[in-house]
């Protein structure tokens, strides 16, 4: 495989970040959803799931909107 470090993830420590475009599990967000218990929902942190998604942990997501969930991957 081809290694390619954009270097976008300073501070997102553990696991392989990095997934194939199409291949990483998405979540859409519904009412009442907050990033940190969508985080808890999925084990992850909160902050590891906004670097993911290139967002800040307080950032407001909205309905509709589909996060990347960082190490999880579609189930072939």
């Amino acid at each position: 495989g081809s290694t390619d470090a954009t270097g976008a993830a300073t501070g997102a420590a553990s696991g392989a970040a990095v997934a194939a475009p199409g291949d990483e599990f998405r979540h859409v967000v519904r009412a009442g959803e907050t990033l940190s218990g969508i985080a808890q929902q999925y084990g992850v942190a909160a902050a590891s799931l906004a670097a993911a998604n290139n967002i800040g942990v307080g950032d407001v997501i909205r309905i509709g909107q589909e996060l990347v969930i960082p190490g999880l991957s579609r189930q072939a």
